[in-house]
Formats: C-alpha cells, sequence, structure tokens
C-alpha cells in the first residue's frame, strides 16, 4: 500500500551556524552511521540571549557527551545536567522571553512529542506548547553562563530525525507464545547496539508493564558498556549474576529475544550469548520452549455478513458459505469477527444490544447485554471484547468466553473514565488494545497492554500511549504487530483512511466516497473497504471493486 510518511519531518528549526556532516563512527567493530552536527561554541562577551539560543541549538551536539552545550554552562551545572534524560521535539521557532527576574529567561515553543529516558515517544495534539526557564549569571571574566536548565534537549524535527532511529525491542506474550513489540528511539551513535540490548534487559515500556513477558531477571546487565558485531555476529557479553542459577529455558528465551532484537538490524545476523566473553551453554531445547516470530499473520479468509443476513466467509472476491453455522438472520447480525481457527464467531444483532457466539457446531447464544456497542474483538485466548457507547461515565469494557457455560468479566481501565469508547480491537498477540474514545465528533486513538492472571485471563487494561493521527477517526484494526489502520466511516462524506505506525509514522490512503467499513489483518498485506454498494480492494493507489457482495467484513481477532 502506501508508504508511510515521517510524522516528524519538514517543520521551522533554529538557525544553525555550525555544519552538519555524516560519518559512520566506530565502536570497537560495531559501526553506527550517523549525522554530526557541529553548533557554534559561545563567542565572547555574547548577551543572554545569544547565550540561550546557541544553549538551546547545541543540544544537537551530541558527540563528546555534549560537550559543546556544556560550554554554555556553568561548571557545576555542566557536571549535573543530563541531556539524555529528555527529548523534546519542537514544531516552530521557539520564542525566548526574559523573565522579571535578574538572568531568568523562559523559552516557549510549539512541540510534536517528546522521547524519555527510556526512549518512548510520547506524540502530543497539535499546537501543543511548552515551556522552559534557564537562569543565567555571569562569571568572573563578565560572560554569561546558563547556571539553571531542566535536564534534557531540544531539537527540531530535522535534527530529530538525523539523530535519532526507532527500533523494536521484543518481548513476549505471558504465555510465551508471540512476540510482542516495544518501539523505542535511539540516538545514531557508537555503542548504539549496546544501548538497544540493555533497554531490551531493563524491560518493556512502562504501557506495556504487566502486559509482556520477558526471560531476563531483574537486573540483567551486560559485562561491559559495548556489543561489538564481527562478521555480523553480535557477542552480548553477560554479567554472572544475570545468568546465575538459570535454567536452560530461560537461557533459551533470553538468546531469542536478543536474536529476534539485535538481526533487525542490517549489521546483525546472529548472536552469540557469553559470560566473560565465553559462549554460555543453552543446553538442550526445552520442552516448553517456543520459537516465536517477529509477524503474526491471521490468514486471507475473513468473517462477513451475506446480502440475505447470514455468517459467511469472504475470501478474495468470494462469498463462501460457513459449514455447520446456525441460521442467524433473524438477529440481522452486524460486526462479526472470529477465531483464528475460523470455528468460533462473534457477533452483534442488528439493535446492537446484544453480543452473540456462535460456532460451526451450530450454537448460537446471547452472552452479553448492552445498549448501543462496539463491534467485538476476539483475542486468541478466546475472549471476545466489546464496550458500551452509553455507558461513557464508566471506566471499564466487557469481555466474554464461550465454553461448556458463558463466563462474563467486567475490565477495569481507569484511564477511560468519563471517556465514551467508540471502537477497540486486540493485537494479533493479545497482549495489547487499541481503542478509540471521545465523543463522536473528536476522537483520540490509544494503545494500552493487556494485563492477565496467571490463568491468561484479562483482567485490567494499564495505562495508554496516545498516538496521533492526521484524519478523523470512529474505528480501528491492525493492520500489523506494529501498524494501525484509521477512519472515520460514512454512508454519504468522502472517507480517507490512514496507517498509523507504533513509531510516530503516519500514511493516508486514498479516500473513498462513502466508505461504511474497512478491514485489514495483521500478515495479510491488504486492505479492503465497504460502501453501501460493493466491497473494494486497495491497490496500490486506487481501489478495486469485488464481485463477491457482502458487509461487515473482518479478519479474525
Amino acid at each position: 500500500m502506501s508508504v508511510l510518511a515521517l510524522l516528524l519531518a519538514g517543520c521551522t528549526s533554529l538557525p544553525q551556524a555550525g555544519p552538519v556532516t555524516r560519518s559512520d563512527e566506530q565502536g570497537g567493530s560495531e559501526s553506527t552511521a550517523s549525522y554530526i552536527f557541529n553548533p557554534p561554541a559561545p563567542t565572547q562577551g555574547a548577551t543572554p540571549e545569544a547565550i540561550v539560543t546557541g544553549f538551546i541549538n547545541a543540544g544537537s551536539g551530541i558527540q563528546d557527551d555534549f560537550a559543546t552545550a556544556r560550554e554554555y554552562m556553568t561548571p557545576e551545572a555542566a557536571e549535573s545536567w543530563d541531556p539524555e534524560l529528555r527529548t523534546v521535539i519542537y514544531s516552530s521557532q521557539p520564542a525566548v522571553v526574559a523573565s522579571d527576574a535578574e538572568g531568568e529567561y523562559t523559552v516557549q515553543f510549539e512541540i510534536q512529542g517528546v522521547v524519555d529516558d527510556a526512549g518512548v515517544l510520547s506524540q502530543t495534539s497539535e499546537n501543543s506548547t511548552e515551556a522552559i526557564t534557564l537562569r543565567l549569571v555571569e562569571n568572573e571574566a563578565g560572560e554569561w553562563r546558563v547556571a539553571e536548565a531542566p535536564d534534557g534537549i531540544i531539537l527540531d524535527s530535522s535534527q530529530f530525525n538525523a539523530l535519532y532511529a526507532s527500533h523494536r525491542l521484543f518481548f513476549y506474550d505471558p504465555s510465551y507464545s508471540y512476540a510482542v513489540p516495544d518501539v523505542r528511539w535511539f540516538l545514531n551513535r557508537s555503542g548504539q547496539t549496546a544501548e538497544i540490548v540493555q533497554s531490551l534487559m531493563d524491560g518493556p515500556a512502562a504501557y506495556l508493564d504487566g502486559a509482556v513477558a520477558t526471560a531476563f531477571p531483574d537486573g540483567a546487565a551486560l559485562s561491559r558498556a559495548s556489543v561489538p558485531v564481527s562478521s555480523g555476529v553480535a557477542e552480548v557479553d553477560l554479567n554472572a549474576s544475570t545468568l546465575g542459577g538459570t535454567e536452560p529455558l530461560a537461557r533459551q528465551r533470553m538468546q531469542q529475544q536478543l536474536e529476534l532484537t539485535l538481526t533487525e538490524l542490517a549489521r546483525v545476523s546472529d548472536v552469540e550469548m557469553t559470560m566473560g566473553q565465553n559462549p554460555v551453554d543453552l543446553g538442550e531445547e526445552a520442552e516448553e520452549f517456543e520459537t516465536v516470530s517477529t509477524s503474526a499473520s491471521v490468514g486471507s479468509l475473513q468473517v462477513a455478513i451475506s446480502e440475505n443476513n447470514q455468517l459467511v466467509y469472504y475470501e478474495g472476491a468470494a462469498v463462501l458459505p460457513i459449514a455447520g453455522a446456525p441460521d442467524a438472520a433473524f438477529l440481522e447480525p452486524v460486526d462479526p469477527t472470529m477465531s483464528l481457527d475460523h470455528s468460533q464467531l462473534v457477533f452483534l444483532n442488528g439493535e446492537r444490544d446484544g453480543m452473540y457466539w456462535a460456532t460451526t457446531q451450530g450454537q448460537l447464544d446471547r452472552v452479553h447485554d448492552g445498549e448501543n456497542l462496539t463491534a467485538p474483538s476476539l483475542d486468541h485466548t478466546g475472549w471476545a471484547w466489546t464496550a458500551d457507547r452509553n455507558q461513557d461515565d464508566e471506566s471499564t469494557v466487557t469481555v466474554a468466553r464461550f465454553g461448556e457455560e458463558i463466563e462474563t468479566r467486567t475490565i477495569d481501565a481507569a484511564w477511560l473514565d468519563q471517556r465514551r469508547v467508540e471502537a477497540l480491537r486486540i493485537s494479533p498477540d493479545g497482549a495489547r488494545v487499541a481503542v478509540v474514545v471521545g465523543d463522536g465528533d473528536s476522537n483520540e486513538l490509544f494503545v494500552a497492554g493487556v494485563i492477565r492472571d496467571e490463568s491468561g485471563n484479562p483482567v485490567s487494561i494499564g495505562n495508554p500511549i496516545s498516538l496521533e493521527t492526521t484524519v478523523p477517526l470512529n474505528d480501528v484494526v491492525w493492520y500489523s504487530t506494529e501498524e494501525l489502520l484509521v477512519a472515520a466511516t460514512s454512508a454519504t462524506q468522502r472517507v480517507v483512511p490512514e496507517l498509523i505506525g507504533l513509531n510516530g509514522t503516519q500514511a493516508s490512503l486514498n479516500p473513498l466516497l462513502g466508505m461504511t467499513g474497512f478491514s485489514a489483518g495483521a500478515g495479510s498485506n491488504v486492505i479492503y473497504a465497504e460502501t453501501e454498494e460493493e466491497v473494494v480492494l486497495g491497490v496500490g493507489s486506487w481501489w478495486r471493486p469485488q464481485s463477491g457482495v457482502a458487509r461487515d467484513l473482518s479478519f479474525p481477532g
């Protein structure tokens, strides 16, 4: 489909007085290509305003531990300042304003996002602003220097894109059956590989805390601050406390996490885990060990509703009967979904006040009552998720499971308090949920971790991250393990779908007049859309009509 466009491209920057060069920095046998900014050092007799502007601009000079930026500071401030605690990406020319207090200056700017010390990018809504305060003093030589400044640096978008790169760390779902990506941002510099490994060992981002598992114990660390790469093999030398007393299963899972994470780097094709620079014995493959993939595939088969209100399969452009499925026409079904093995079907009735469970063995049961339910999402553990749009004063969603008897649970999500859920969809790995919330006219997109008990049953939804979109939205599906497809469906309006990456990318697809629905499935690499008259398939830059007539298409999940 469309090539994703960088979110942080093409914004106004502070004037760059220093040259920009490209180099391949060497760290042992590890090489990381990067762009080097060379901002100027403070000039003799510079005004306080020039020192403030120069200090902000010098944040782009990452070499030698931000040595140029520290030249703008007093010795005490330069020693205590932590430039890597926070990176703010600004989108318009900062304004420097003198405060009433002598030597105090406020810098105001519009921001696009913030990267924290763990490398997690938090996007901000349009026209978000921030202000920081700097305090300057005059030294014995009569030169102004920064005596107090908040930790972190401020970059314009072009600087950020040149200095940082996103990278996926991989953790496990609680069953250790799926690889779950955790997108982080790292400076392009010597030692980047070691930073990636240490971040992996430090654990997942806050929004995934409790939702994913890792093989590394608390406090896991490298024995040296480098991960050399030779002939494509990255040597990860772990300290004794990381590996001490571990079973073969834990070591095999550590090795797999490292391989999944590091082989995404172009220069790494294999990983050797060592201790004291001696290869670690992984032991015989444990019975519980599973080889997991960084991608997920739900196949090409979809579930849909036929012209005569029956549950059907949809594949390619063909409408296929579901052998053994019950007759559900009397319910006027809408918004179906199904399990990965295609045997379990979940849908709403036409009034959207009931969620139903059907099987290919002819069973049909009403499993949940509501008033205005969102389209169900069925996770790989067998729980069907929905929320009631009419209960926007509650901070819960509902899950139901069909077995020997029907089981329902209320899932707490404190951050949903006073927010109306418009749509939700569980990720293929079951560890995350994408949620569209708002008032119907102004909706927002969030992704949060799904926290489960030891049996894999969902118990709560963690605090989310916000993803910015450039189009209106009222629905969402997973396009891949780290991309979402959103749009604001309408039978009468021109609708523009958009692909949203967890790394901050956005790509608007070709518009379609009267798009009433859309579907995509992880690993399918296709996007279907619907109007009231036909089903269309996204092909390159246009929509191609399909011969099969159905509605409410949905891939498993």
